[in-house]
């Protein structure tokens, strides 16, 4: 278990609901987190149900085994339809065997298309067959399927078959250097391209470092998030250091890759170029998006530029810096005159959010149930208004 872990993990379990749901939000991207904490969580979510949310969403990059599964499937039948997209993506980075295992289960979450796919997988991953040209083929196939629809059940799919490939080591860092190699001279990036930069993280292929930095030029947003991702992954000293002169930089939003490569590394160099480049910028978005990784360090460094930012009196856009700052001061142990009025501030933010998505989401539902509702017929919202004047 990481020194990262180790610190945060009384908060993820803290009846301070603030502060748990910081510090559970804080291990969404990063790369190290244990299986045995992501059981121990939901677990935990099986007596608390008001955490159970904020888990799906900010644990559906971590890893899961079958006891995950088998933990989850104590409480999952519980959750609102509202929140079942929350369960898919949870579900996406499921290994294929232990969904197929699952079948039953989660048939009603991930579609039976999506459990068919992964048998045909399983099923050519182990075939005695020596040549795995269906394996490629049914690569091939997914690629135009997610070219043509972006979906993002074919995506997390394409992405088990590329690490298939890696098992069987069918694909290597050659194959992802020559297909990154030619997107780049193309100046265009295909999905095949993208399972490129995907594989090279699996892979950890530290020596495509300088292809990443090159590929932060290109303008894509589905590029930008994976390379992200896969930066992230890394985890390594050469990664940070490549990151560094990106900080201040606004051209395709670099300094927020670069912030948060560089918030998921969690080592002293990475909090010290953190801390310099917030005292290089007068500009408020990056100085949030700076005292964000730093603070997700946990960092002594923190505390002086937290007060200077305080001192200018400015207002932030990218983050809840109330929030922020009050889950930092309670980790650290540390008090502050504004503590009680910050955490009173991210509450007061959270019922109003909550009462704004339940209705959002309200909406929604009931558009979809339109064709089953006359027009003219009560709203089953309840307001006691005609459908068509209310969420029709």
């Amino acid at each position: 278990m990481t020194i990262f872990i180790e610190k945060v993990r009384p908060f993820l379990f803290s009846d301070d609901e603030v502060l748990r749901h910081a510090w559970l939000l804080q291990l969404h991207d990063y790369p190290a987190v244990p299986v045995e904490l992501v059981n121990d969580l939901i677990v935990f979510c099986r007596m608390n149900e008001v955490t159970r949310k904020e888990l799906l969403m900010d644990l559906e990059n971590s890893p899961k085994n079958e006891q995950s599964i088998e933990l989850l499937l104590q409480w999952i039948q519980e959750i609102p339809l509202k929140d079942k997209k929350n369960v898919v993506r949870f579900l996406l980075n499921v290994e294929p065997r232990i969904i197929v295992k699952f079948k039953s289960e989660l048939m009603s979450f991930l579609g039976r298309e999506y459990i068919e796919l992964c048998e045909k997988l399983l099923q050519y991953e182990f075939s005695d067959d020596e040549e795995f040209e269906p394996l490629w083929e049914l690569y091939g196939e997914y690629c135009n399927v997610v070219e043509r629809n972006y979906n993002t059940l074919h995506l997390a799919f394409l992405k088990h078959i590329i690490n298939a490939l890696i098992r069987l080591g069918e694909y290597d860092e050659m194959e992802a250097r020559l297909v990154i190699a030619d997107s780049i001279e193309e100046d265009f990036f295909s999905i095949n391209g993208l399972m490129a930069v995907y594989a090279a993280g699996v892979m950890q292929e530290e020596e495509l470092i300088p292809y990443f930095v090159e590929l932060m030029h290109i303008e894509d947003d589905e590029l930008g998030q994976l390379l992200q991702e896969t930066m992230i992954r890394l985890q390594s000293e050469e990664m940070a250091k490549a990151m560094v002169p990106y900080l201040l930089s606004e051209k395709n939003g670099m300094y927020m890759t670069a912030s948060a490569v560089l918030k998921e590394a969690k080592t002293q160099y990475a909090e010290q170029a953190l801390a310099d480049a917030y005292k290089r910028t007068s500009d408020i978005d990056m100085k949030e998006f700076f005292l964000d990784a730093l603070t997700s360090h946990l960092s002594p460094k923190a505390f002086p530029l937290i007060e200077n930012f305080l001192g200018r009196n400015e207002v932030a856009f990218a983050f809840d810096m109330d929030e922020m700052f009050y889950s930092f001061y309670k980790a650290m142990g540390k008090e502050h005159p504004s503590i009680a009025t910050w955490r009173v501030s991210v509450l007061e933010q959270k019922e109003r959010f909550e009462k704004d998505i339940e209705s959002f989401l309200m909406k929604d539902i009931i558009r979809e149930q339109c064709g089953k509702i006359g027009r003219n017929d009560p709203c089953i919202c309840g307001s006691g208004k005609k459908f068509k004047k209310c969420c029709g």
